[in-house]
């Protein structure tokens, strides 16, 4: 009969150091990722628990028939499960690269939207730039007009200021001889009907003095009146007051 401590090729003198140090070694010879099986596993690592706890010459039971196709089955079936394991690895590789790729592309078209929303932008900027720009220039031509509005306005002034004051003179002559001719006119037949009747009353209580001097009085003129011309920008304002 095999006992633990055969199995682990270990003493009953030996240290727990040296038990451990079997127990290594031996776990690393029969490791199923070392072409080892989990069976082998599972016996080196019961003859250490029962080494440690003083049951090192105790029989070994090993296992049946049935339980060795068992533990290798569970191997196969673990080891399928490993494969699978891997293909599900480097299937979440290649997932993770298509990821990146697809934002990627994403990132592309987001820049691409960006882009062509940049350019219609730009593209009205340019437009009201140019509005702006045409504006500038008509008010810069309407600046540009001004000295010229006003040499013409000083020319319209001066010939208006000219002719209508040749005009005003005109009109207060005329005035004033029309209304010494009337005033003459009038005076003339009021005298003579007055005449007339004096003579028909005999003209004994006329006073004669008094009659001649009003005869021989003189129309008073109308007082001269100046024109004066106020220009202010394009429209021509006219003030007209009396000389005083």
């Amino acid at each position: 009969m095999t006992t633990f401590n055969q199995l682990l090729g270990t003493t009953s003198n030996d240290s727990s150091l040296t038990i451990k140090q079997r127990y290594k070694l031996l776990s690393t010879r029969v490791h199923p990722d070392k072409e080892g099986s989990k069976v082998l596993m599972q016996l080196v690592h019961q003859a250490y628990e029962k080494i440690s706890i003083g049951k090192g010459e105790h029989q070994l039971i090993l296992p049946t028939s049935a339980s060795f196709k068992k533990c290798e089955a569970l191997g196969r079936k673990l080891q399928q499960v490993k494969n699978e394991r891997n293909e599900l690895v480097l299937l979440n590789k290649l997932l993770k690269v298509k990821l990146y790729q697809t934002q990627n592309s994403l990132n592309t078209k987001e820049d691409f939207v960006i882009n062509a929303d940049f350019i219609k932008k730009v593209a009205q900027l340019e437009g009201e730039n140019l509005l702006l720009k045409n504006a500038r220039d008509q008010l810069l031509s309407q600046i540009g007009a001004i000295p010229a509005e006003k040499k013409l306005t000083g020319e319209i002034r001066s010939v208006l200021s000219e002719s209508d004051v040749l005009a005003t003179e005109r009109v207060r002559n005329s005035d004033s001889k029309s209304t010494g001719t009337l005033l003459y006119t009038r005076k003339f037949w009021l005298s003579a009907v007055s005449v007339i009747g004096i003579i028909t009353i005999e003209g004994k209580q006329v006073n004669w003095r008094l009659f001649l001097g009003w005869l021989s009085e003189m129309p008073s003129e109308p007082s001269p009146s100046v024109v004066r011309f106020k220009t202010v920008e394009s429209n021509i304002n006219i003030d007209e007051k009396p000389l005083s």
